[in-house]
C-alpha cells in the first residue's frame, strides 16, 4: 500500500443506471469560468482544529421522550417527494405468459430515497460490496477504519463498544457483529477504540487523501481494514465562504476521489450524512444539499449509506452540544441505546454505525439481501427520449465520453457563446406545483460538464439558465429539461467524462432560491 491516493490517476465510477465503469482523472483544472481558480491548500491549515470537549456541555437528560422520533426504519420502500402524479398502481394479477427459457432480467440497482435511516440492501448493492472486496483479498474482514473530522475523532464515537458499558437494549441480533469486530486487531486496538490516522479535528475530505503517504494511506497500511466509516462535509462546506458552487465542486472532487480510492483498494466505504448545524444560519441551509450530494455518491456507486442527519433532527437540540456543531452524548455513556440514551446524537451515531456494519457484513458474507427489487431509470438520455426525473432528490452518474447524444452545441438563449459541442445527456422533469429547485453537476479533473435548464421543448435557443456547477431558483408548474453537456475548450479539446447529477430542493427559508427561473 505504498501508492498515495492523492496520486491515483484513475478511479472507478459506478453508475446505478447503466452499471458502466468510467474514469475519473485527477489533478487537472478547468479554465473557462473565472470562479474556477485553484482551491486553497487542502491540508486545512487555516481551519482551526475543533477541540474535543465532548460531554463538557452535555445537557441534562430530557424528562419527556414521547415526542422524540427514534424510529430505526431500515425498509427501502419510503418514497421521496414525487414531483408528478404517480402512475396508477392498482393491483392487477396478470397471467403468467413468460417463456420458461427466457433468462431472468438482470437485477436493478437500489434507489436511495429519503425516509429510512439505512439505504436499501438489494442484490446489486450486495454484489457491489462483494466485488469491492475481491480487489483487496488480504484485508482483514474483522477490521474497519474511521475516516473523518472532529465528529469522528472524538472518543464518544465508537470507543465505548470496547468497554464494559454497552446497552444494546434488547438488540441481540447485533451481538455477533459486535463480537466479530471486537476480535479484530487494529494495530493492537480494536477497530472501535483505534485512534485513526485518517480522522482529525477541523479536517476535510481533501486532507485525508493529500500527501505521500496521505493520512488515508497511513491508516490503510497500519490496520488493513475491509470496511471504512466515512463522514466529511462539516468543515468542507464553508471552505470558500458563501461561494457554494465553488465549495461543492471542490468538496465533491475530494470526496469522490476518497470514496473511489477506498473501493479501488478493496475497502468497502460506508457513507454517512453530516449532522445539522445550528451555529451558522447560512451553512445550516446548505447541510441538506451536502447530504444529498453524499447520498448521490452512495446511490450511483451502490454503497451503504446512513442518514445520520435524519436521525438527529427530531432530537432535543437536534442531538448537538451547545456549540451547534458537535453531537452530544448521554450522561450514561454513548453506548446506551435505551430510549433515553438515543435522545443524544453520539448514541444515535454509534447505534447506526453498528447497524450499518451488521448489514454490510451480512452482504459481504452473501446473506440474502433484505430489500428485494430495484429501480430502472426511464428514458434514454436524448432530447427525443430524455431521462425522467420523477422524484426529488434525484441522482444520476454518466460518462459523456462513453455515450450520449451530440445535438446541442451552444445555448444562445442564455446569452452564452460557450462551445458545448461535446456529447450531452438530457433529463426531463414535470412539475405540478412551484418547486424551489437546486441542480448540481459535479465532475473531476479535466472533465468539464456544464448544466443547462431548458423549457418544455429541449431548445437551447430558449435556455432559461446555465452554469458550470449549480442552477437554483423557483420553477412553476410545467415541463422542463436539464442538459448535462460537454464543454469544448479553445484548444478544441472535448472535455468529456464522468459526472454526478444531483437534483434536489432548497431549504424553504433560503433566499438564494427565491428568484424565478421560469420568468419570461
Amino acid at each position: 500500500m505504498s501508492r498515495s491516493l492523492g496520486t491515483l490517476l484513475s478511479l472507478s465510477l459506478f453508475s446505478a443506471c447503466d452499471a458502466e465503469v468510467a474514469t475519473l482523472h485527477a489533478d487537472a483544472s478547468r479554465s473557462h469560468d473565472a470562479h474556477d481558480a485553484a482551491a486553497p491548500d487542502a491540508q486545512g491549515d487555516d481551519v482551526p482544529a475543533e477541540p474535543d470537549t465532548q460531554g463538557d456541555d452535555v445537557p441534562a437528560e430530557p424528562d419527556v421522550l414521547a415526542d422524540i422520533d427514534i424510529n430505526r426504519d431500515t425498509a427501502s420502500d419510503t418514497a421521496g417527494e414525487l414531483i408528478t402524479d404517480p402512475t396508477d398502481t392498482t393491483d392487477t394479477i396478470e397471467p403468467d405468459t413468460a417463456d420458461p427459457d427466457t433468462p431472468d432480467p438482470a437485477p436493478a440497482p437500489a434507489r436511495y430515497l429519503p425516509g429510512p435511516l439505512h439505504s436499501p440492501l438489494n442484490e446489486v448493492v450486495r454484489a457491489t460490496i462483494v466485488d469491492i472486496a475481491t480487489r483487496g483479498p488480504d484485508l482483514a474482514d474483522d477490521v474497519f477504519m474511521k475516516v473523518g473530522d472532529s465528529i469522528t475523532v472524538t472518543p464518544s464515537f465508537l470507543d465505548c463498544f470496547a468497554g464494559p458499558s454497552v446497552d444494546l437494549a434488547g438488540r441481540t441480533t447485533l451481538s455477533p457483529t459486535l463480537e466479530h469486530f471486537l476480535a479484530g486487531d487494529a494495530a493492537g486496538a480494536t477497530p472501535f477504540d483505534r485512534d485513526s490516522l485518517a480522522a482529525e479535528g477541523g479536517r476535510t475530505a481533501r486532507w485525508a487523501i493529500t500527501g505521500s503517504p496521505s493520512p488515508l494511506d497511513q491508516e490503510l497500511a497500519a490496520i488493513h481494514p475491509r470496511f471504512a466509516i466515512v463522514m466529511f462535509g462539516t468543515n468542507d462546506m464553508g471552505w470558500f465562504g458563501e461561494d457554494m458552487a465553488r465549495t461543492l465542486r471542490w468538496y465533491a472532487e475530494g470526496y469522490l476521489q476518497l470514496v473511489d480510492g477506498l473501493a479501488a483498494r478493496g475497502v468497502v466505504p460506508i457513507l454517512m450524512s453530516i449532522p445539522p448545524r445550528t451555529n451558522d444560519a447560512f451553512l445550516a441551509r446548505w447541510v441538506p444539499t451536502v447530504n444529498d450530494l453524499v447520498r448521490g455518491v452512495a446511490q450511483t456507486r451502490q454503497l451503504p449509506f446512513v442518514d445520520y442527519h435524519a436521525a438527529l433532527v427530531s432530537l432535543p437540540a437536534q442531538g448537538l452540544r451547545a456549540d451547534g456543531v458537535h453531537p452530544n452524548a448521554a450522561p450514561t455513556g454513548a453506548c446506551d441505546f435505551s430510549a433515553a440514551g438515543l435522545a443524544y446524537g453520539q448514541n444515535q451515531r454509534n447505534l447506526l454505525t453498528l447497524e450499518a456494519l451488521d448489514r454490510t457484513l451480512g452482504a459481504y458474507h452473501a446473506e440474502p439481501p433484505p430489500d428485494p427489487g430495484g429501480w430502472v431509470l426511464a428514458g434514454e438520455g436524448r432530447a427525443d427520449a430524455p431521462y425522467l426525473v420523477d422524484a426529488l432528490p434525484f441522482f444520476d452518474a454518466r460518462d459523456t465520453s462513453r455515450a450520449g447524444a451530440d445535438r446541442f452545441d451552444r445555448y444562445l438563449g442564455c446569452g452564452s457563446g460557450q462551445d458545448e459541442s461535446g456529447p450531452e445527456f438530457v433529463y426531463r422533469l414535470e412539475l405540478d406545483r412551484d418547486v424551489r429547485l437546486r441542480a448540481l453537476v459535479l465532475d473531476v479533473g479535466a472533465t468539464d460538464i456544464d448544466l443547462h435548464l431548458l423549457g418544455a421543448e429541449p431548445d437551447p435557443s430558449r435556455c432559461l439558465a446555465r452554469h458550470d456547477t449549480l442552477i437554483q431558483g423557483t420553477l412553476g408548474p410545467g415541463t422542463y429539461h436539464l442538459v448535462a453537456d460537454t464543454f469544448v475548450g479553445a484548444d478544441t479539446t472535448e472535455r468529456s467524462g464522468p459526472y454526478l447529477l444531483v437534483v434536489t430542493t432548497c431549504a424553504p427559508d433560503d433566499p438564494v432560491c427565491d428568484p424565478r427561473l421560469d420568468a419570461p
